[in-house]
């Protein structure tokens, strides 16, 4: 009963909890003056239904946010423009006609979902025009061919002038503003060291920057200055949020006497302050920010640390728990000055921006259409789907079925839920039955207090404002707020707000049980198919990731060149948590009991933290670690091995003997000690490649009880019929 409590409320917290996200006032502001122009155009001209076009169109292309700089604003909101004019002209021409309906839709989500292979941009961009399509081809009364393509180009071409002119016009602006933003995440982050989501916040926030300074660097003098200057910012910024994660993890291992304790959370409160001046500073450049209360702070902590001399027992246990609680201020900050003289130091660090990834259009489009292909599915199911209901409820015309004469509504909900696999798809159902009911309410309640015309207009561009708002903290935010827009649309046609809301929910229900159905039944992708391969290709990026570190530890790199590398194994790491998520969401045996590959994915997610704190322990000039040669090979190998073995599904050989390879540098650090010169810098190195090793090996053991349970043993059903031998071992590159 207990554990079926703990899993309802994952669950909620989950569909209705904060999400990785935060408010973004930017993106309200645009949403708002993008709403509210066609609107208003509409009431003056006194043609509301051309108004409500413009506006549905330009509620649909704002809600893409494409990141980078002004040049990328306006090439994908230009390419949605023109999506949107294309699709608009078909619902004009296919009006009311049920079978050239159904075919259009069918061949839209195709195409929007064989564009989910593209990238995020294009997974985000496609919904947008299928959106406006099913809007478009139920309008009563169909609007002229030209006055529909107007309205559409003033709604969404408004939308890409807004992306550019309400803003200084300046080349860094965006850079700045994102840079800006990841130090905010990493200050909130500072306040809460224990919160899972405001680190993963801060992540994000500088993954996001590190685009945007990437999309927009330039080879011209003043430019590339700011651009170097701005990378250099996130790369500090990164390698704090690492400190900051270390020490939360420190304190949970070995929690400090109080003293300490008390002047380490000081410190993190005067990394959080200095944290949100840096940030202030880079778009708001007025002076370098004051670090002499980080200064203080850092000395209070190294003042708690009594001497170890003559101590032993539990004080020398506690004397070196705080000592190593001073080591990890001092870091914190040194990598805080790290970024403030990035930004105010004459000299400019130089620093290599990798350019973009070329899109290589023609090799995603053949790995989509292939068979085994998750955009090609989703493409399939999603159009089918979404053809189906539209030919249906075009055909039914206003007699409707169970009640719901809007079929858009269920067109417009199965396109929502339909997702690429089905973990995503069950938690978006919910999501949306939820949002749906709540929104609902909210809807009659506009209805009733706001009976004008005008004012009801008034709080369409109210709510859209507020989705686009909230929406990046939960996506639950956006379905409660984005409901009212259509109920009060259609109220404005004269049905009463209470029935339009009953029909709403029953819309809702039967896509979301219909999309249900689909998503488990029609060519199913299942999270449980993609992890073991994700995880995989997560042990792989640590492999690099820890081979890199080392060299910064070893002085073969410069501090923070190893930042690609762990930025790569801190995404494949967040990919992996995202997939195993989902396929706790769709099962409801693993949502209960889960199985042997969560342990698995908690394993595999925490190795690239303790890759991080070895390469935030790193001295500039470098530090000397007998037999790392060898500690670097094995580290190598043993993740290959480990990630074969979960990519074939079998156990990987046991790694219990992988933490002797450290043992010349044991000898070295106690040789040391023994000497009475402790060797500082050899010390922390042993400690955080202990850690690595140590996370190897729980990696590899968890590897083995989930490939020799039976939730492992996986294939296809005609396989099944007559089941292998089972393998003991996968020792695959052993020696």
């Amino acid at each position: 009963m207990k554990r079926m409590e703990r899993g309802a409320g994952w669950l909620a917290r989950r569909i209705a909890g904060p999400g990785t996200g935060r408010p973004a006032p930017l993106s309200a502001v645009r949403m708002a003056l993008a709403v509210a122009l066609p609107l208003l155009l509409g009431l003056a001209g006194g043609r509301l239904d051309l108004g409500s076009v413009g506006a549905i169109a330009a509620l649909f292309t704002a809600i893409v946010e494409p990141g980078g700089g002004y040049r990328r604003h306006a090439q994908v909101y230009a390419v949605v423009t023109a999506l949107n004019i294309v699709v608009v002209v078909l619902a004009v021409q296919v009006a009311h006609a049920a079978l050239a309906a159904a075919v259009v839709m069918l061949a839209l989500g195709i195409l929007a979902g064989l564009a989910s292979a593209w990238g995020e941009v294009p997974t985000m961009a496609a919904p947008a025009p299928l959106g406006l399509f099913i809007l478009a081809q139920g309008l009563h009364p169909t609007p002229r061919l030209a006055d529909a393509v107007l309205a559409v180009l003033i709604g969404s071409g408004w939308v890409m002038v807004l992306s550019v002119l309400p803003w200084p016009i300046a080349p860094f602006a965006p850079a700045e503003l994102a840079v800006s933003d990841a130090w905010l995440s990493v200050a909130a982050f500072a306040r809460d060291p224990t919160s899972t989501r405001l680190e993963m916040t801060a992540i994000n926030a500088i993954e996001d920057g590190r685009e945007v300074v990437a999309v927009i660097r330039s080879r011209r003098a003043g430019w590339s200055d700011r651009s170097h200057r701005l990378w250099a910012a996130l790369v500090a910024a990164q390698r704090v949020t690492a400190l900051i994660s270390a020490v939360a993890d420190d304190r949970r291992k070995e929690p400090a006497d109080p003293p300490t304790r008390a002047a380490m959370d000081n410190m993190l409160a005067q990394v959080s302050l200095t944290a949100a001046a840096i940030a202030t500073c880079t778009v708001i450049p007025r002076g370098r920010p004051d670090l002499t209360a980080l200064n203080d702070a850092a000395a209070t902590v190294h003042s708690t640390v009594p001497s170890p001399d003559g101590l032993t027992g539990p004080p020398l246990h506690a004397a070196l728990i705080a000592a190593g609680r001073a080591r990890a201020a001092k870091r914190l900050l040194l990598r805080v000055r790290e970024a403030v003289d990035a930004l105010d130091l004459p000299e400019v660090p130089s620093i290599d921006i990798p350019a973009p990834a070329p899109l290589h259009l023609m090799d995603q489009l053949r790995a989509a259409l292939t068979w085994r292909s998750t955009a090609l599915r989703h493409g399939l199911r999603l159009g089918a789907a979404t053809g189906i209901s539209m030919g249906v409820f075009t055909a039914l015309g206003p007699g409707g079925i169970l009640g719901v004469t809007h079929g858009a509504w269920v067109t417009l909900t199965l396109m929502a839920v339909l997702r690429p696999t089905l973990g995503d798809s069950v938690e978006m159902a919910m999501q949306r039955t939820i949002g749906t009911a709540i929104g609902g309410v909210v809807a009659v309640g506009m209805l009733v207090v706001l009976p004008a015309q005008a004012a009801l207009m008034g709080g369409i561009i109210v709510i859209s404002t507020l989705a686009a708002l909230l929406s990046p903290v939960n996506a639950m935010w956006f379905v409660i707020l984005f409901t009212p827009i259509p109920l009060v649309f259609a109220a404005s046609g004269g049905a009463s707000g209470t029935d339009l809301m009953w029909e709403r929910l029953t819309a809702t229900g039967l896509a979301c049980a219909a999309g249900m159905i689909i998503a488990t039944l029609l060519w199913p992708t299942r999270s449980a198919h993609e992890l073991p391969q994700v995880l995989a290709r997560a042990l792989r990026t640590d492999a690099r990731d820890a081979d890199a570190m080392i060299a910064t530890v070893t002085g073969e790199l410069r501090p923070g060149a190893a930042s690609e590398a762990q930025r790569r194994a801190m995404l494949a790491a967040d990919e992996a948590t995202r997939v195993a998520q989902a396929q706790i969401v769709e099962s409801l045996t693993v949502f209960l009991h889960p199985t042997p590959i969560i342990a698995l994915e908690a394993a595999v997610l925490k190795l690239p933290q303790e890759i991080a704190v070895l390469g935030v322990r790193a001295w500039k000039d470098g530090t000397d670690i007998p037999g790392i040669d060898a500690v670097r090979a094995e580290i190598a190998r043993s993740l290959e091995d480990i990630a074969t073995a979960i990519g074939d599904r079998l156990p990987p050989a046991p790694e219990t003997g992988l933490v002797d390879v450290l043992d010349p540098a044991w000898e070295a650090l106690r040789r040391s000690e023994a000497a009475g010169t402790p060797d500082v810098r050899l010390a922390a190195a042993v400690d955080a490649l202990d850690a690595v090793l140590h996370g190897i090996e729980r990696i590899a053991d968890d590897a083995a009880v989930w490939a020799t349970s039976d939730t492992g043993r996986t294939s296809p059903w005609f396989r099944r019929l007559v089941p292998a031998p089972r393998t003991a071992q996968h020792t695959s590159g052993a020696a």
